[in-house]
């Protein structure tokens, strides 16, 4: 409404509930060094928000392009690499406690897809150095605070075979943390595809190796806010549909175009943008998450943990399960995607256009087929109208559970 207020109080306002800082080990000019990252993790801590430290071992940014040794220790050999690491990390850990702003996360380096503190750390080059710099600092973390969980974050969610050659190598090396953190940042053109092959990462990284899973960085176009909105939503649910721990976004807060980034999620007037709306989540079930319950069958409509394009949907009575969960994604003029929260695939027409015709489930896709008008029928009641097909969602007078969903023409029976 045009009044200014504090950034940290827009950003809880707008469904954020943790922070993620950086810190560089001697930077010039002081931005992210642990003074100034402790200034900013105790507005967020007095702002209620959990932080994650990100941890670059390096004087600047560290990703998979440059991973450079801060100039203090340029000339360290390998074992002193594995002391400075751990004394830095303890200390700045030790730190952060003594003033109140302990860390929920810590990354142990970032965007490690080929290691850490080059040239000793390049992992195509010695992942066992690169696994015992992450025990380094995962140990230090752990004497300080062993409530701590670490992280090792690569860059590309979606390239199932660098985390299987990286994450696999490192522990088959004997490196210990917590959790695996992953990037990602498409191009509007390719989100949905990219967002897909993330889900069927996270869900094989818990699979594989046991370990929890975090998107620690995704972004996308800061000119096109309402597509990148959708795909933080998508992000969002997908995260929840592999049972990860949560969603950061880099960098929001930017605009005025920001050396060149353009993946903001701000407006040039100061304000945050329509991408943000995407973190205004309210809880499991509300909000972003509903249930649709058949007027006609009193079952909800549930993915029944069907995960092949082409699965049924079918109906179940009242749950908590994830699989009677779903979130309705904007696809402008009153259609809407309606992905499950429990098995991550959209609710689709199949271009079924017969009366009684199965209503399926599909990956991200798109396709009219996945698109449902949402048509308010009365009171609380609507009717879901798929954009291909031009029948209605339609209990089918099933009452029994894991009955199967249909489709039909406009009717008036009570089927909303």
């Amino acid at each position: 409404n045009g009044s200014q207020q504090d950034l940290f109080q827009i950003l809880k306002d707008h469904g954020m509930n943790a922070i993620r800082l950086r810190a560089w080990v001697n930077p010039s000019g002081g931005w992210s060094d642990t003074n100034d990252m402790l200034y900013l993790a105790g507005r967020a801590s007095n702002a209620g928000m959990d932080i994650m430290l990100t941890i670059h071992y390096s004087d600047s940014w560290a990703d998979p392009g440059q991973q450079n040794k801060p100039s203090a220790w340029s000339g360290y050999s390998t074992q002193e690499l594995y002391t400075a690491v751990y004394n830095y990390t303890h200390d700045i850990i030790s730190t952060m406690q003594s003033n109140g702003v302990t860390p929920k996360w810590v990354q142990v380096g970032n965007e490690t897809n080929n290691g850490m503190l080059w040239e000793n750390g390049r992992a195509t080059t010695s992942m066992q150095t690169y696994a015992w710099l992450v025990n380094s600092g995962h140990n230090a973390v752990k004497d300080v605070n062993s409530n701590i969980q670490t992280i090792v974050h690569l860059a590309n969610g979606n390239d199932n075979g660098l985390y299987q050659w990286n994450i696999g190598g490192i522990i088959s090396e004997g490196a210990n943390f917590d959790i695996i953190g992953m990037s990602l940042y498409p191009e509007p053109s390719t989100w949905q595809g990219l967002a897909n092959d993330c889900l069927a990462n996270m869900q094989d990284m818990k699979s594989r190796y046991g370990k929890e899973v975090m998107i620690c960085e995704i972004g996308m176009r800061q000119d096109e806010p309402e597509t990148t909105r959708d795909f933080i939503a998508d992000m969002i649910a997908k995260t929840r549909s592999a049972n990860g721990l949560g969603v950061f976004y880099w960098e929001p807060q930017v605009y005025d175009g920001w050396k060149g980034y353009g993946k903001g999620a701000w407006q040039e007037n100061g304000q945050p943008s329509v991408a943000m709306d995407a973190f205004l989540d309210n809880g499991s079930v509300s909000a972003q998450y509903v249930q649709f319950r058949n007027r006609g069958t009193s079952l909800y409509l549930d993915g029944m943990g069907r995960t092949t394009n082409g699965d049924a949907a079918g109906q179940w009575s009242n749950t908590s399960h994830p699989n009677s969960q779903w979130e309705l994604v904007s696809q402008g003029s009153n259609y809407y995607q309606l992905q499950n929260v429990g098995t991550g695939l959209l609710l689709d027409g199949m271009g079924n256009s017969n009366n009684g015709a199965d209503v399926g489930q599909w990956s991200n896709t798109t396709s009219y087929n996945s698109h449902w008008e949402l048509l308010q029928f009365s009171g609380n009641f609507y009717q879901l109208r798929n954009r291909s097909t031009g029948l209605f969602l339609d209990g089918m007078g099933r009452t029994a559970n894991g009955d199967d969903c249909g489709q039909w023409a406009n009717t008036t029976h009570e089927i909303g």
